[in-house]
């Protein structure tokens, strides 16, 4: 109920139970089972409320039958920890510095050239491996988006170097 100047409102709430059931029809004959009913239960909001209830039902009706992708994450293909807390830490998101943040901190800089240098002085294609993967991993997920694409062109030519040298 709804106080308003000293009246009393009351508010009706309408609500709508449907089940909706599919049907096979052929030429021939049609064909129904119970377990392909659905079941929706919502607050009436207008006239509305049947059709997108039925649509609702019909898609995702059609999406289990036929396997249809729905766009959402598949959880089989994302990266499986052994523990809660590591499965915490691999689903968490860097938050990367802007530009502008890194180059006033002087620190992200500094160590911006310092990858590059390592990058350029790295003796082959497994020290530099080791240098991304393990030393400055988490320093390079951290690095604004701009500098690490240039980090990466770094990287990309070097290695390409150590390639062509072995081959």
């Amino acid at each position: 109920m709804l106080l308003k100047q000293d009246k009393i409102i009351t508010k009706k709430t309408h609500w709508l139970d449907v089940e909706i059931g599919f049907v096979l029809a052929c030429e021939d004959a049609t064909w129904f089972d119970k377990r392909s009913k659905r079941s929706e239960f919502v607050q009436y909001t207008g006239p509305q409320t049947a059709q997108t209830v039925v649509s609702y039902a019909e898609k995702a009706f059609l999406r289990s039958m036929f396997k249809l992708p729905t766009g959402d994450k598949d959880l089989d293909s994302m990266p499986q920890g052994e523990t809660v807390e590591s499965q915490v830490a691999l689903n968490q998101t860097v938050k990367r510095k802007s530009s502008n943040a890194a180059k006033k901190d002087g620190a992200t800089t500094e160590l911006f050239n310092e990858i590059r240098r390592e990058i350029a002085a790295s003796i082959n294609s497994d020290h530099l491996k080791h240098l991304r993967a393990e030393v400055y991993a988490e320093d390079w997920a951290t690095m604004p988006v701009k500098w690490v694409e240039l980090l990466d062109h770094e990287y990309e030519d070097r290695l390409d170097t150590f390639n062509a040298e072995a081959a």
